[in-house]
């Protein structure tokens, strides 16, 4: 039985479970249906932006990224992810830069992925 969805959280839970379930399109989908209502949802644009990357859709993920970096600049996840879609579009100095300020932010970056941007 279908449940009605009604807020942005619950298009939220439905698009993360699709996310785990490896159903990127639809998680994509249900995401953008949260930010339809709530413009400002920082975790669904982060959201949408991890399945656009899982999609390799890596133009897209950084614009969403970017958007959740704008509404939650401290989001050291959301600058992590971004820099992996960086390097995903082979832009290595961006890709650094956002690794850099997620280690400035107090949390750690892979070797391996800093040496992929050198």
């Amino acid at each position: 039985m279908s449940q009605t969805k009604n807020s942005a959280t619950d298009w939220f839970k439905s698009a993360t479970t699709k996310c785990e379930r490896g159903d990127f399109q639809g998680a994509v989908a249900d995401h953008t249906k949260a930010i339809d209502l709530e413009p400002n949802h920082t975790d669904a644009y982060y959201g949408r932006g991890l399945a656009k990357s899982s999609l390799q859709d890596y133009q897209g993920a950084v614009a969403d990224f970017t958007k959740a970096i704008d509404l939650k600049p401290d989001y050291s996840d959301v600058f992590y992810s971004r820099g992996n879609a960086y390097l995903g579009l082979g832009q290595k100095s961006k890709a650094l830069a956002d690794f850099m300020k997620t280690i400035d932010l107090g949390y750690s970056v892979p070797r391996k992925l800093l040496d992929q941007c050198r």
